[in-house]
């Protein structure tokens, strides 16, 4: 070509070139992509590891996923990390091979997962370049399952190679006419005989034949020689040594390539050992039926269409099975088997035992079963899975007894929780092992604060005065050692932050298998208790030093009470050495359904209500109490259900017909079932609230004395003197001027006590015993309040409210003061408001005040605020205390009193501050108005 042309055609090839080179860059592009795909979504585990330094340079999800390190982590090893030491020689040995030759054959060893675990691979190396170093690509394959399959195979031809050993067939060609043309070697073997003696002989094999067996081979020999197909016969042969084998005769004819008849060719096999085999498997088919049958547990076997083989008779017994079921199927006898247990009896057939310790089977009848079982398949000679066997036993009796003690577990485990009491258990030491969170509020300790601690040291540590308690002085710590049962005594134990807390002791022992004997102990919080009665005596005390020179029925009413006290006291010592361990406490505990029987009756229950045990539990507690609430029992059922606790009062009856109140805590408790309980806890405050009462009568009492001995003998004077006073106030305008205004002082200074004398009546008997007392006295009370203290107080009161009950009446009116004292001393209110409302008979009282709101704090109600709770319960009504709408404080009773009796009393029975008063509300005159001084010599 001319080299013009030359230069021509060199752009177009050099534009070839470039389209091939880049046809070439993208096949080298698709080709590692193609290789990085195979490399990652190959099934096969696959490793790259540097040939000079070992260290594994990549490894696929498939290694991942066999291996058990994460991509990262192979990068920090080497190829030899991923054998046992044990394994590294030959490892070694191939890999120090010349490179390529380790690629031409694969290598069998262990290697090691991350968790550690051991397990056979097989290695297949191919030598490559990596990253331009000389690497190797390893594909590893796991051969655990064919390393079993092949110990499986060893085990199998261990097993049959005897009888491999020993079998031959004897192969025989006879002519037409019967003559034999051919008979194998094997036939010396079997029957011991040599081949010439049935070439030389054709009538030898039939005169062998065992006499019994001869007419079905004379039958065999005409049917083959007619029908000319293919026959199968079994008979006896006589062997040389005059015993005889079983042979397992085929024959079939032979022709030629034109169909001409040629004899037959037949194969005589040695089965005496299958027929001895089969005899004895007859035997063993029937030891197992008779092993099945008379199994001690419940037993079946059965096919792979789940068809019954065998059964015991435990089997028949447990599912309540009659007459034959062999060779029924297992879901037509139980058509109730879900779909979950078919699903593991396919499981187990292909190859899987299953078992469960408990599972619930709900029979046809609806009746439940809770089962342990186990299913396994069983396998024929060949290794096959031939069906599964199915072991079963009923343990619903014992699913009965867990499920028994699982609910008193957890009805002791809710009961010890929810009591108000603080429970301790110890060792023999002295050390605390339990705990409730009855103690943990109570002593203000964590658990993990208390337990194995000494009880003496953390809560018993000091006397009441200050000084250390050692424990050796300690009392308890004697009862704990020798095991003395305590009932509630008295002792002063230590809260967390040092003060002192009143309990009431009881200890009892607790003896545990294998552990020893435990202590117990039970303590009451009596604080609120003890303040309570320390109030009450100091009460008493004064109320004995105002009334002591005036009456000697308080004096009466005194020694009633004391002996009444004495009278409980001894009652309580009695009923503490009677308790038991839950029974150590002095309250009635009882647990309930939350709308039915009752479950638990505790010893102090029984005491309280002299209602026994037997006798108590499985009824109604409101039937068997004949339970009264003031506030209505729906109100009781609706705190249940929002808040699941109630307290309050209730008025209920023993078996001795007498009327007690308790004081009541209801706790709904939820069980793991679904079931709601309801733990109830009742202390008697009857004797307490008799005293409570006849202390409140007789101050009353007192105070209505004083103020009749004010309004009939001082006001009196006091009147009689400014009658005096005023007549000679004019006698003097008329005989000394002079004197007149020495003499009007005196009379307004009479007034002045006149009026403080009428006011004092009033506040000792401040209503009126008629229905509309009330209303006066509670206009009077805000109008004095007014002025008294400079404060905003109003009397709203829409629509007359009359009150027939003097002591509902009285008790309203002193709710009121203590209220607004409470608001004008604690609240520095500048404004009350004071309400009296009437719906259906039904009074409501409220008293709104402005200032501070009314604190809450549990457990610390001071004197006053229990005397106004004690009034609104006599009335019998329920007392209400809480912030205002618009700030504050709101008390809020409501109450209902007992309706009118009899007449009305005239309003001239009256007091004259009462007259005063009701005629200033009726005439439309302020209450706090003066009254007209020409008036006054009617009061």
């Amino acid at each position: 070509m001319p080299p013009k042309a030359k230069l021509d055609a060199r752009p177009d090839e050099l534009r070839r070139q470039a389209e091939a080179l880049q046809a070439q860059n993208r096949r080298v592009r698709q080709g590692g992509r193609s290789y990085r795909r195979f490399f990652n979504d190959s099934p096969q585990p696959v490793l790259i590891y540097d040939v000079e330094s070992l260290a594994i340079l990549s490894a696929n999800e498939a290694a991942v996923d066999l291996y058990g390190f994460t991509p990262a982590q192979f990068l920090k090893l080497t190829i030899t990390d991923l054998l046992p030491p044990e394994d590294l020689p030959a490892l070694l040995e191939h890999l120090q091979q010349p490179q390529g030759a380790a690629s031409r054959k694969a290598v069998d060893l262990r290697h090691r997962r991350r968790d550690g675990s051991v397990f056979p691979v097989r290695m297949f190396l191919h030598d490559f370049v990596f990253a331009e170093r000389p690497a190797r690509l390893v594909f590893a394959e796991d051969i655990t399952e064919e390393r079993r399959v092949e110990a499986m195979l060893r085990e199998s031809e261990a097993r049959f190679r005897t009888i491999a050993d020993f079998t031959c067939d004897w192969e025989c060609w006879a002519a037409p006419d019967g003559q034999f043309i051919y008979c194998s070697p094997s036939c010396e073997r079997i029957l011991g005989r040599k081949p010439a003696e049935f070439l030389a002989d054709p009538d030898l094999f039939p005169r062998l034949i065992h006499p019994e067996d001869r007419a079905a081979h004379d039958c065999h020999v005409h049917h083959c020689e007619r029908a000319r197909r293919p026959c199968e016969a079994e008979w006896r042969v006589r062997r040389s040594d005059d015993t005889y084998r079983w042979l397992a005769h085929a024959c079939q004819p032979v022709f030629d390539a034109a169909g001409n008849f040629l004899g037959v060719r037949s194969s005589n096999r040695d089965i005496t050992e299958r027929k001895a085999a089969e005899a004895a498997l007859r035997a063993s088919e029937e030891r197992l039926q008779i092993f099945i049958q008379h199994a001690p547990g419940a037993l079946a076997m059965f096919n792979r269409e789940m068809r019954y083989l065998a059964v015991s008779q435990r089997w028949l017994q447990d599912y309540g099975l009659t007459g034959t079921i062999l060779g029924r199927s297992h879901y037509e006898v139980f058509p109730e088997i879900p779909e979950s247990w078919k699903a593991m009896h396919r499981r187990a057939l292909a190859g899987e035992t299953l078992s469960s310790a408990r599972d619930r089977f709900a029979r046809a009848d609806g009746s439940i079963q809770w089962l342990k079982w186990e299913v396994q398949p069983w396998r024929t000679a060949a290794g096959d899975v031939g069906g599964i066997i199915i072991a079963s036993e009923d343990v619903t009796a014992r699913q009965e007894t867990e499920n028994a003690l699982r609910y008193q577990l957890n009805l002791t485990r809710n009961i010890t929780e929810n009591t108000a009491a603080a429970i301790f258990i110890t060792d023999p030491d002295g050390r605390i092992t339990f705990v409730n969170q009855e103690a943990v509020a109570t002593f203000g300790f964590l658990p993990d604060e208390l337990i194995g601690e000494r009880l003496h040291d953390r809560l018993h540590h000091h006397y009441p005065d200050g000084r250390p308690f050692p424990m050796r002085d300690c009392a308890l710590t004697r009862i704990f050692s020798s095991g003395e049962t305590v009932r509630n005594r008295e002792e002063v134990f230590f809260h967390k932050d040092g003060t002192p807390i009143n309990v009431a002791c009881s200890i009892g022992r607790l003896q545990l298998e294998g552990e020893g004997h435990r202590a117990v102990i039970v303590l009451h919080d009596i604080t609120a208790r003890k303040r309570a009665e320390d109030e009450l005596r100091r009460s008493r005390d004064e109320l004995e030093r105002c009334v002591a020179e005036r009456t000697g029925e308080l004096a009466a009413s005194n020694e009633w009470l004391r002996v009444e006290i004495a009278d409980r006291t001894t009652i309580e010592q009695a009923l503490r050495r009677q308790a038991g361990l839950l029974d150590m406490a002095s309250d009635a505990i009882f647990a309930r359904e939350y709308r039915g029987a009752i479950h638990y009756w505790s010893g102090g229950a029984q005491r309280l209500y002299g209602f026994t045990a037997d006798e108590a539990l499985g009824h109604r507690s409101f039937e068997v109490l004949q339970t009264e609430c003031p506030a209505g029992m729906e109100t009781i059922q609706a705190a249940l259900e929002q808040a699941g606790v109630w307290s309050g009062e209730l008025t209920q009856t023993t078996k001795a017909g007498r009327k007690i109140i308790v004081e009541c805590h209801m706790q709904r408790v939820d069980q793991p079932d679904g079931t709601q309980l309801v733990l109830e806890t009742n202390h008697d405050i009857t004797a307490r609230l008799a005293l409570e009462e006849a202390m409140v009568a007789a101050g009353e009492r007192e105070r209505l004395r004083l103020g009749r001995d004010l309004h009939d003998g001082l006001c009196q004077l006091l009147t009689a003197s400014r009658l005096k006073i005023d007549s000679l106030a004019a006698r003097l305008a008329v005989r000394a001027p002079t004197e007149v205004g020495a003499a009007k002082a005196t009379l307004r200074l009479l007034t002045e006590a006149l009026e403080e004398a009428s006011r004092l009546a009033r506040g000792l008997e401040p209503v009126a015993p008629v229905p509309e007392g009330l209303m006066v006295a509670l206009q009077t009370l805000a109008d004095a309040t007014g002025k008294l203290f400079n404060v905003a107080c109003s009397c709203v009161i829409p629509e007359p409210v009359l009150v027939f009950d003097p002591k509902a009446a009285t008790a309203l009116f002193r709710i009121t003061q203590e209220a607004i004292n409470n608001a004008i001393k604690h609240g520095q209110a500048s404004s009350i408001r004071i309400g009296l409302t009437s719906e259906h008979g039904t009074l409501i009282l409220t008293v709104a005040s402005d200032g501070k709101p009314f604190p809450r704090r549990p457990g610390s109600r001071g004197t006053g605020l229990k005397s106004m709770h004690y009034r609104a319960r006599r009335i019998p009504g329920t007392l209400e205390i809480g912030p205002g709408a618009g700030g504050g404080t709101l008390v809020r009773c409501i109450a209902r009193p007992a309706p009118a009796q009899s007449p009305c009393p005239d309003v001239d029975a009256l007091s004259p501050a009462h007259q005063m008063v009701l005629s200033a509300a009726r005439s439309g005159r302020t209450v706090g108005e003066p009254p007209n001084p020409s008036k006054s010599a009617n009061l």
